[in-house]
């Protein structure tokens, strides 16, 4: 199998989650234990819902908890943590990055369609930061 800029859309994925779990992928684990849990397991780096949620929780229960604009908040400014999660990670995002990190590199989106798909969720974020 030949090696093509699906394995950059894949990269790509894995930086966006680690920016929204907030730690390393596959901390504590060997290159062999890394490399077979990708090509044999078909494993990744994070299961999103799971690990945002619990970064989201995290941060609320720290007082970091996101949205700290008051917008929405309770009376300390943090987002309940059912808020926080959407707010830190659209569901369109997480959807997104599963599809970056398909098993199967064909089945990757191109780059291009990447970027596009991101400026659309910028504007859909900022659009309801305003509204």
């Amino acid at each position: 199998m030949a090696i093509t800029h699906k394995v950059d859309v894949f990269a790509l994925a894995v930086m966006l989650a680690e920016m929204l779990v907030g730690r390393r992928p596959w901390h504590g684990h060997s290159m062999m234990e890394i490399a077979t849990a990708l090509a044999l397991r078909g494993c990744r780096p994070y299961d999103l819902e799971r690990d945002v949620a619990a970064t989201a929780a995290a941060a609320a229960a720290s007082g970091g908890g996101g949205g700290g604009d008051g917008g929405g908040g309770g009376a300390d400014g943090r987002l309940p943590v059912g808020q926080a999660v959407p707010a830190r990670a659209p569901v369109k995002l997480l959807r997104l990055i599963d599809m970056m990190w398909e098993q199967d590199p064909a089945r990757r989106p191109a780059a291009a369609e990447v970027a596009k798909m991101l400026t659309v969720i910028r504007q859909q974020v900022r659009a309801c930061e305003r509204g």
